[in-house]
């Protein structure tokens, strides 16, 4: 809670995001399809400009539960949030494939 000067409360929080800040949002899934999707919904609903950030998601799942999450993934596409995915399990014997960041605040 942010404080004027004479040390009362201002009822406004102290956190701020500098509205220019470009931003990588880095997670990864496993098996967890239902969970993805409440990460990105939370994400989704924010007010970010979505050309200031961007979601890599890097998916280990099994071959059953990949298709389920790769279609959470492509729901978010269709809503146009700025997300690139890769299928980690393939490269389990190597380097994972996983791009670096576009933005220089990973988080």
């Amino acid at each position: 809670m942010s404080v004027d000067g004479d040390g009362e409360p201002t009822g406004k929080s102290s956190c701020f995001v500098n509205a220019n800040m470009k931003l990588s949002v880095v997670t990864a899934s496993y098996n967890r399809p239902e969970l993805l999707y409440r990460m990105l919904h939370s994400l989704w609903r924010q007010k970010y400009p979505a050309a200031r950030y961007e979601v890599l998601v890097s998916i280990d799942d099994d071959k059953e539960t990949y298709a389920q999450t790769e279609g959470v993934v492509k729901e978010f596409i269709n809503k146009k949030m700025p997300i690139r995915y890769f299928n980690t399990a393939q490269y389990k014997k190597g380097g994972n494939g996983f791009s670096a960041p576009s933005y220089p605040y990973n988080v």
